[in-house]
C-alpha cells in the first residue's frame, strides 16, 4: 500500500485509492500494523487531524482513517461509525494516564510477528497521552508494577 502522494495535511481529505487514509512513508511499519492489528487504524483513529499533523511533523508513522474518528456520547462512551457494538468509555490517553497495564504496555519486547526487538513504540503516539508520566516506570517498564496503577488513581 502506498500513499501515492496523497496527503491529509492540506485540506483534511484525500482522494483516489487512499480512501481517506494517510499512510506513513515508512512502508514496513504500516505493513507491520496491518499484520498485527485486525483494524490497522483502530487505536490511531483516536487521533484528530490536528494531533495527527503534529505527529506527522515529528516524523512519526501512523495511519488515520478520518471517517473512523469516534464521537463521545453523553453517557461517556465512544461510538465508532464502523463498529457500533464497540463502546469504550476511556480514550487511550485516559487509559495510560490511569496507569493501566502496570506500566508495561510499551515495554521492550521481541516480536515473533515482525521478528525483531521493539522498543520505544510509545513514541509514535501523541505526547499528550503521556503528559506527566514517568515513561520508564509508568509506560515502558520491563516489570509489572501495581504501584504504577495506584499512583495515578
Amino acid at each position: 500500500m502506498q500513499n501515492d502522494g496523497e496527503d491529509l495535511r492540506s485540506n483534511g481529505t484525500a482522494s483516489g485509492k487512499a480512501s481517506k487514509m494517510l499512510w506513513s512513508s515508512d512502508r514496513t511499519r504500516v505493513e507491520r500494523k496491518l499484520r498485527v492489528l485486525a483494524n490497522p487504524c483502530f487505536v490511531l483513529s483516536w487521533l484528530g487531524k490536528q494531533q495527527h499533523e503534529g505527529a506527522y511533523a515529528r516524523g512519526r508513522t501512523s495511519c488515520v482513517r478520518m471517517d473512523l474518528i469516534p464521537s463521545r456520547g453523553g453517557d461517556g462512551e465512544f461510538r465508532f461509525p464502523d463498529t457500533p457494538s464497540f463502546r469504550p468509555n476511556l480514550s487511550p490517553k485516559e487509559i495510560f494516564q490511569s496507569g493501566s497495564f502496570g506500566g508495561t504496555y510499551f515495554r521492550p519486547i521481541y516480536s515473533s510477528v515482525v521478528r525483531k526487538r521493539l522498543k520505544d513504540a510509545w513514541k509514535e503516539f501523541p505526547d499528550e497521552w503521556f503528559e506527566g508520566l514517568d515513561i520508564q516506570k509508568q509506560v515502558a517498564s520491563p516489570l509489572y508494577d501495581v504501584q504504577a496503577i495506584y499512583a495515578l488513581v
